[in-house]
């Protein structure tokens, strides 16, 4: 790829599920189609990694599990699969899980974010700054003020 076919992406945020056993696929595959469907995110990438009870530690793709319905689910919603999320990045996240547990790891765009970094660019802005805070920062901090 060039750097003129470098396409324009919206913010993407890396975003790791961890579950006992399996991934529930097909639970999670109606609301994330439906936030593709409204435009908000679009599924880049999509991988897993397992962390057996004896620490071994297994990585895999949608197209490995066919026949598994909870899998199959998912392979429904993955709009491109751009192959960002590697191997080595699978097997870090898995040296960090719980024995015994299954990690979907999603890499999504946020769509939403798309029109207002236009309207920035146009104007000549840039972002100077974003951070993500994690629900239970928020809830932590809301209790403490109370």
């Amino acid at each position: 790829m060039t750097r003129e076919e470098v396409v324009e992406r919206a913010p993407l945020d890396l975003v790791v599920v961890q579950f006992p056993g399996d991934v529930p696929g097909d639970r999670l595959a109606p609301e994330l189609r439906r936030l593709a469907e409204f435009g908000t995110i679009r599924i880049i990438d999509i991988a897993f990694v397992r962390k057996e009870d004896d620490g071994t530690v297994i990585t895999f793709e949608i197209g490995e599990r066919a026949g598994e319905d909870t899998y199959e689910a998912l392979d429904q919603v993955v709009q491109a699969v751009d192959g960002l999320i590697g191997e080595s990045d699978l097997m870090e996240i898995g040296e960090e899980l719980e024995p015994g547990t299954t990690a979907g790891v999603l890499l999504w765009e946020n769509t939403w974010a798309s029109e207002v970094r236009r309207i920035v660019a146009e104007a000549g802005g840039q972002v100077a700054y974003a951070e993500r805070i994690p629900g239970a920062v928020v809830r932590a901090v809301e209790a403490a003020a109370i």
